[in-house]
């Protein structure tokens, strides 16, 4: 399952087959996302500087919203309740059942907000030369 207003070229049946060889009660797909920090930091230890990084970028996994799930982890969401994945997944860990990454490197973005559906077209149209349907 994946949320639907993501645009990827993942590939679902890489992240199955994973899933199954994982023998994985819950597979999530994520995506390195990389924030830059537009100024220099300092490592302190002790009350000295020991180092200074100018304008670092960190790297962190991201949830890309696209999930594998076994069936078993169905009596886990309550009924008549708003439960998200995130919640899934925290009860799946709670109940020690295998939840499993699966590294996304292809083309994917949140198309959300009006601004990143537009950036989605232009970027699909030039790396992947999708025509407009209409």
């Amino acid at each position: 399952m994946c949320n639907a207003d993501i645009l990827t070229t993942a590939p679902f049946d890489r992240i199955i087959a994973q899933h199954m060889q994982d023998q994985a009660h819950l597979t999530c797909a994520i995506r390195p996302h990389f924030v830059p920090i537009p100024f220099g930091v300092f490592q302190v230890e002790g009350g000295a500087i020991k180092d200074i990084k100018e304008k670092p970028e960190e790297t962190f996994l991201v949830n890309a919203a696209i999930y594998v799930v076994d069936p078993q982890l169905i009596p886990l969401i309550p009924k008549e309740t708003r439960f998200d994945m995130p919640d899934l997944i925290k009860k799946a860990l709670q109940n020690n059942l295998k939840v499993a990454p699966f590294y996304l490197h292809e083309y994917w973005i949140d198309i959300g907000k009006p601004d990143d559906y537009e950036k989605a077209n232009l970027e699909f149209e030039d790396h992947f030369s999708v025509k407009s349907l209409y």
